[in-house]
């Protein structure tokens, strides 16, 4: 009896550009030259490619990417006294957007600082914007950011 020389193609990912395609096994046959799948199916060249095509469409649909498309902010426009702090928060969008990351940053650091939470603390009297940016694509919103001087109550006296 001949033994069959056969390799098992145990794919652990397969990449389609960025993306890796789920683990799946196919045998190659070097007496015949041929792929079979994992039903034991003879597979030719257009079978081939076509399993691989349904493959890739299997794990796109499983699998998607979805890209942000833009960001709002929840205050567009802030006043604070000198020494005053304010948290505002980036949303991305859409809600669903794989990468929710966002970063803040102040126009002008000497009126209003803001930290990596968007909490905003007035620094000296102006005016500013505080940016939010998302992490991916760069969209921008902004936030108007009045700072007044601090107001000083003096007791009275008579």
């Amino acid at each position: 009896m001949k033994a069959k020389l056969m390799s098992l193609v145990l794919a652990t990912s397969v990449v389609f550009g960025s993306l890796a395609m789920p683990a799946a096994v196919m045998a190659y046959d070097f007496d015949d030259d041929y792929y079979y799948d994992d039903d034991d199916e003879y597979l030719d060249d257009l079978d081939e490619l076509r399993w691989f095509e349904y493959m890739a469409y299997k794990y796109d649909k499983a699998h998607s990417y979805v890209n942000v498309t833009g960001v709002c902010v929840s205050s567009v426009a802030v006043q604070l006294p000198v020494g005053g702090s304010y948290q505002i928060t980036g949303y991305v969008k859409p809600d669903n957007a794989n990468n929710q990351g966002v970063c803040y940053y102040s126009s002008n650091p000497a009126v209003a600082t803001v930290d990596g939470n968007g909490v905003i603390r007035a620094i000296s009297p102006g005016t500013c914007y505080i940016v939010t940016k998302t992490s991916e694509g760069g969209y921008e919103a902004y936030t108007s950011m009045t700072v007044t001087p601090q107001t000083t109550i003096l007791p009275v006296i008579r």
